[in-house]
C-alpha cells in the first residue's frame, strides 16, 4: 500500500502544512525521518559531510538549517532534538514540493527533493 503525506495531520501539523499532502500519520512521518537519518548519516549525530558543507545526523546544510532555525547551524546541527525538528520541516516543505510538481508524497519522492533541494 502507498501512503502518502496526505493523511498525516494532527490538528497541529495540519495548520504547518495547510493544504500539503502529508504522511498517513504522526508514526510514519516518524519514521521517514529515521530512515533519512540512517540513509545520511547512519545515525551518527556528530558526522560533518560534503567537504564541511552538512553537518549532523541529517546531514543539514547551513542555508537549509538557517531557513528552519535560528540555533547556530555549526552547535545546533550535532543536536538530536533540534535538528530533528528541523529534518521534520523540511521533510514537510519536501512533500509540500511533491504536491507542486504533481507527484504523491511518498518516501521516495520527498527524498528525492531532500537530497536535490527545490523545497
Amino acid at each position: 500500500m502507498m501512503r502518502t503525506v496526505s493523511t498525516l495531520c494532527s490538528a497541529a501539523s495540519c495548520l504547518a502544512i495547510a493544504g500539503v499532502a502529508c504522511a498517513a500519520d504522526e508514526s510514519e512521518l516518524h519514521a521517514w525521518l529515521d530512515r533519512t537519518m540512517e540513509l545520511e548519516s547512519g545515525g551518527d549525530h556528530i558526522a560533518v559531510g560534503d567537504g564541511g558543507r552538512s553537518r549532523g545526523a541529517y546531514q543539514i546544510q547551513r542555508a537549509t538549517w538557517q531557513r528552519y532555525s535560528r540555533r547556530p547551524w555549526a552547535t545546533a546541527a550535532h543536536e538530536s532534538a533540534e535538528s530533528r525538528r528541523v529534518c521534520r520541516l523540511v521533510l514537510l516543505d519536501c512533500a509540500r514540493s511533491c504536491r507542486r510538481a504533481g507527484r504523491p508524497a511518498t518516501f521516495a519522492n520527498v527524498r528525492y527533493f531532500y537530497r536535490h533541494g527545490g523545497f
